[in-house]
């Protein structure tokens, strides 16, 4: 079985170009994967620890709810 893993940053081109792979998957019968990574901006080593850290799972939440609204 053909694989394609579709990279998505949740751009129009990202979810344009989603929406054609899953075209082409369902015409050849390829399985999809969709693949997301997020970049935590750098940030000031003398910034609180909690606020770092609640900030990288702001981030990491934004990009799950968007990729399960994707599927």
């Amino acid at each position: 079985m053909k694989h394609l893993l579709i990279p998505a940053d949740f751009s129009e081109y990202s979810i344009n170009a989603a929406k054609y792979a899953l075209h082409i998957a369902s015409k050849c019968g390829f399985e999809i994967m969709l693949f997301n990574c997020y970049h935590i901006p750098a940030i000031d080593p003398m910034m609180p620890g909690e606020f770092i850290s609640d900030l990288s799972e702001s981030i990491k939440n934004d990009s799950t709810y968007k990729l399960e609204t994707m599927q």
